[in-house]
Parts: C-alpha cells; structure tokens; sequence
C-alpha cells in the first residue's frame, strides 16, 4: 500500500469518525492520549471501512495486548474446561494471557463475542465453532485476524485447523465391540450434523464393512441436547429399536453418563445387558461403578498445536496457506467396565 493510500484511508476513517486525521494516527500508534469515546469512533470507523496500516515490525511489537482470545461451546464440559486449562498453561510460556468466552452453542452469541474481542484488539483467537459455517468468516479475511479453529472444519473460510483424526477413533471403538462378539449395536449422534460428527459415523460404518458385520442390525439416533437428562432420554429411543443393541457408542461421556445412569435405575445390568463407549475420557468418567469405557481426548497435543498455530499466525500472519494438522494417540480407547464379552443366553 503506497504512502498516499494509507494517509486516503486514514482521511476515510477520520470523515467516519467525525474526528481529525491527527486524532485516528494517536489512535492507531498510541503516541497521545486519546479519551474512550472518541477511541471507540475511532475503532468502529476502522473496523466498518476494513482499514488495517502498514506498520513496521518493530511498531507491531508495541502495539500488540499479549492477549489471545479463546472461544468455547460449553464451558461446563470438562473437555472444553480441560482444553482451555492446557492452552493457558502453555501459551503462558510465551507471556500470552487467553480471554476465555463461552458461546453456549449460540450462532448469535457467538457473533457478538467475534465482536467483543475485536473492540479489546486481541492478537489472535483461537476457536472452537459452534457450526461448520463461520458467521463473520468474510469480515475476518478482510481484517486478517490471526485465527485457529479448533476440533471444527470450517467449510467458507480458509483457516488453520487442528483436529482429532475423528474417523481412526471412531472405527476403534465399533471394532472394540465387534471385538468382544456385539453384532448389533447403535451410535447416538450430536444433535445436529457438524464435519467431526460426518467422519466419527464415517470410521463408525467402515469398521462394520471392513468387519463384515451387517450394516442393517446398525442404527444411527441422535440425541436431543447436550446434558446428562438428554443421554438419560436417548435410552427410551434406544430400547425400541427393533432388534434391541446389546452395544452403544455416544458420541461424548456427559450423554454417556446420563444414558448409563437411566440404564441402571431401569433395572439393566451393565455391561452384561448393554455394553456402552463414551467419548473425551473426563475425570469423572474412571471413577463411575461401573467405569466407563471411552476414547479419550487428547487435550495436551491440541493444546500445544493450536498454540502453536495461532503463535506463527501472529508473527508471520501471510506466509503460508491455511493447513489442516490431525491429531492421534495410538491408544486412545481406554477399556474400562461398561463393555465386555458379549454374553449370550441359552436357548
């Protein structure tokens, strides 16, 4: 951008701002105090006209808050409780505070936090979607946010992403029950369809053909939320299907847990009635009478990775293309009491 580019945009947001072109130069270098309403003019105006300057390196050090925005569905879960734990611990190693702000699996919520973080100038945001479409996706391009999707794939803007290699670890769990001689059994979905939830049912009816097991004993159901009672409902669907599942694999250990609860207040005996897979492994999940079987999260590699990602994005924002880093631990099933041998009746 030429020298009489930047000072026209600096004129543009000056005019947006209604304020004098000296006033948005103290704004954006931070060389004179400016007070907050006309600095939140300001910001508006640069973030409405997509204005970024061109500031030398050294100027960039200074201008940077040393702090990385952390986006999470559900700071209840103790996934996303643990990942963010593990981010801030290693992130701090480099003198980077996180904001941590939860969307509650809400679009709009979720736009208003982008928003929010963009208003402090954060140095980059590291995110766990709530669907596979980025609402601000396009506005984030034209500003060039450094930003890192976490767990999520998504499908309209071009972003660094590390994830769980979703398909090996599904197909390890079906094979597990396969396994163990359970040739009928189920998969209870999220509530809605996201990419992760596509490959985790992709490694799901692989393991069955490579297997050989019959894809019509097999049933797909989803659950209607994200807590315990909902894992507690899914039973009820669960028990009418026609022939019953010995077996079950749920796509997180809160719905799981609800789901294995419900099964033993209605008088089931786990696991000799129904086997059950979880999945995260969440600290709670050994502890359970009985303990529960589940595909554990690697928490520490995507916490290092994405730091790491979002750590290059912001140094050397426009050096690469967008890459994709999938994450696996060869022993990620941990086999714990809710599956066992299926047991078969005499005639």
């Amino acid at each position: 951008m030429s020298e009489e580019r930047i000072i026209s945009s600096i004129k543009a947001v000056a005019k947006r701002a209604n304020v004098s072109i000296a006033t948005v130069s103290h704004v954006i270098n931070k060389t004179r105090f400016v007070s907050t309403e006309l600095v939140e003019k300001v910001e508006d105006a640069i973030r409405e006209l997509n204005y970024r300057p061109r500031v030398s390196d050294e100027k960039k050090r200074r201008t940077r808050t040393g702090t990385i925005g952390l986006i999470i569905p559900d700071s209840s879960n103790p996934i996303f409780a643990n990942l963010s734990s593990a981010i801030e611990n290693y992130l701090l190693q480099f003198d980077y505070t996180i904001q941590i702000c939860n969307t509650a699996y809400d679009i709009n919520r979720e736009v208003n936090i982008i928003d929010t973080l963009r208003k402090k100038m954060v140095d980059g945001i590291l995110f766990i979607p709530c669907t596979d479409h980025l609402v601000t996706g396009e506005s984030f391009q034209k500003f060039r946010t450094p930003l890192v999707s976490i767990d999520r794939r998504l499908v309209n803007v071009e972003v660094d992403t590390v994830e769980v290699d979703y398909e090996r670890a599904s197909y390890q769990a079906a094979e597990h029950l396969i396994g163990l001689g359970h040739s009928v059994f189920s998969y209870i979905d999220r509530p809605y369809e996201q990419q992760h939830s596509i490959l985790r049912k992709k490694g799901f009816w692989k393991a069955i053909e490579d297997h050989r097991a019959d894809p019509k004993q097999q049933h797909i159901l989803r659950a209607g939320g994200f807590d315990y009672e909902d894992g507690a409902r899914a039973l009820d669907s669960l028990l009418q299907l026609d022939p019953k599942p010995t077996a079950v694999i749920v796509f997180n250990d809160i719905i799981a847990i609800g789901l294995l609860s419900a099964a033993i207040r209605r008088g089931l005996s786990i696991p000799r009635d129904l086997s059950i897979i979880g999945y995260g492994d969440i600290p709670v999940a050994k502890y359970l009478h009985p303990s529960l079987t589940t595909v554990s999260y690697p928490t520490q590699k995507i916490a290092a990775v994405a730091s790491e990602l979002i750590l290059e994005r912001i140094n050397e924002p426009l050096t690469r293309a967008a890459k994709t880093i999938k994450v696996f631990n060869n022993h990620m099933l941990q086999v714990r009491e809710t599956t066992e041998q299926l047991f078969r009746k005499a005639d």
